[in-house]
């Protein structure tokens, strides 16, 4: 006979995952954009380089458009390997475009920055639920329309068509939540026979 316990260390961590998820899930959606490109930020320049861009905003505050909806969000950081991790002070936001079936990260004024990738989950997406990792083709676009400011200065990408990958979740899928959650699935259940 089999008998599934769990251990008080793993309880107290489920609870609190979930208490964080539920109280995250009222309002707060975090989008996060992830490429490789080159470019520069203030008197830094970099090459090929991996980055995340990482948002939040209130899903409550979805404003609709033609084809779609966007997000202005409340906070914005990029971080970029072997060169750092900066706020943005350009106003940003995410925006799904249902009728081609993409989302893409932009300043809040004229100018895409990041679109892509392409997929059919967003033909439905309300921006309100969880979605992804989505990847896919990308492109980096139109940082010259307008200076990106940042608080490392003024954030370029060359122009490119590079792999991207998009989440959105209610909780911040860093590699510190990942190890936690595989920790509590591991030690939330034993199996006795």
């Amino acid at each position: 006979m089999n008998h599934t316990t769990m251990t008080p260390l793993a309880l107290g961590l489920a609870t609190l995952i979930t208490l964080h998820a539920n109280t995250a899930q009222a309002e707060i959606i975090y989008m996060i954009h992830q490429g490789s490109g080159s470019g520069s930020i203030g008197q830094l320049t970099f090459s090929d380089a991996d980055f995340t861009i990482t948002t939040s905003a209130d899903f409550d505050d979805t404003i609709p458009f033609i084809n779609g909806m966007r997000l202005i969000h409340e906070t914005a950081t990029i971080t970029i390997a072997g060169v750092g991790t900066f706020d943005f002070i350009t106003q940003t936001q995410t925006f799904v475009n249902n009728a081609f079936g993409i989302v893409g990260f932009t300043r809040i004024t004229l100018g895409d920055l990041f679109t892509g990738p392409f997929n059919s989950q967003f033909f439905d997406w309300d921006m309100t639920t969880q979605l992804g990792p989505i990847t896919g083709d990308g492109t980096l676009q139109q940082w010259a329309f307008t200076n990106v400011d940042t608080t490392g200065g003024v954030l370029f990408f060359d122009g490119d068509i590079v792999d991207a990958t998009f989440t959105a979740s209610f909780i911040i899928p860093t590699p510190a939540t990942l190890s936690l959650l595989a920790l509590s699935g591991l030690t939330a259940t034993r199996r006795k026979r």
